[in-house]
């Protein structure tokens, strides 16, 4: 009888297998660019990546916003917890 393990490792054989002949299958007909075949216009990179610099910028800004008004939030909660329990331990000292 064929232990769990054994089984296991067929099956993973298996898969692995199968995926290594559907990528040998997509790749066939792939054929490596030449450099002449990927000239790049390094203004439009250069633009594209300026772009792409300010829209992550503005996402940081959003991020850092949304953090500090969190924080500011968590900070009053703190406060008026702070407040509460001074009051309650003020009011069991009055009644001890």
């Amino acid at each position: 009888m064929a232990d769990i393990h054994d089984v296991r490792r067929v099956r993973v054989a298996g898969i692995g297998l199968l995926l290594l002949t559907a990528l040998l299958l997509a790749t066939a007909g792939f054929r490596p660019a030449r450099a002449q075949d990927t000239v790049a216009d390094p203004a439009a990179l250069s633009a594209q990546f300026s772009q792409r610099e300010a829209e992550y910028q503005a996402q940081i800004a959003q991020l850092q916003q949304a953090y500090a008004e969190r924080q500011a939030a968590y900070r009053q909660q703190i406060e008026e917890m702070t407040q509460r329990l001074t009051l309650a331990n003020n009011q069991l000292q009055t009644l001890a």
